[in-house]
């Protein structure tokens, strides 16, 4: 009514979480929020010595500048011997990855429906490791949580 646009309730973040991400099992679940600025959920998975910090953020309150970078169709890369570190759009929504070959590190970052962002960061076997735990996550269901 008044152009505000309302943060998803912690719990329903939560929901989208899953138990396990392939090998990986859920050591610990963290909630946070920022006033009417966002909220966010991130669960930590183990696997060995290997673990994965999987994350979904609703920047509802950034309003239209959560959609920005997308939209502008946000570009860089940069590769080295060690990995390589780059942003894009795709399908006008950002996309972060990051990969260390040293320290098998990593990142990868997708934007959904333009408000929100679901990442996935740590030591891992891969970057495709990482790709997995962020598509695990429903991106329909989010999506359909910004109505």
């Amino acid at each position: 009514a008044n152009g505000e646009v309302t943060p998803v309730d912690t719990a329903k973040l939560q929901a989208l979480l899953p138990a396990s991400l392939g090998a990986y099992t859920r050591a610990s679940l963290d909630t946070g929020a920022m006033g009417q600025m966002g909220k966010g959920v991130s669960a930590t998975y183990k696997s060995g010595d290997k673990s994965i910090k999987l994350s979904v953020i609703d920047s509802a309150g950034l309003g239209a500048l959560a959609g920005m970078a997308g939209a502008m169709g946000a570009e860089q890369s940069h590769e080295d011997s060690d990995g390589y570190d780059k942003t894009s759009t795709v399908n006008g929504q950002l996309v972060i990855e990051k990969w260390s070959k040293s320290g098998s590190r990593g990142e990868f970052a997708q934007q959904v429906a333009s408000r929100f962002f679901v990442s996935a960061e740590g030591e891992a076997g891969s970057i495709d490791e990482l790709k997995s735990a962020v598509a695990g996550i429903d991106q329909g269901a989010l999506a359909s949580l910004a109505k």
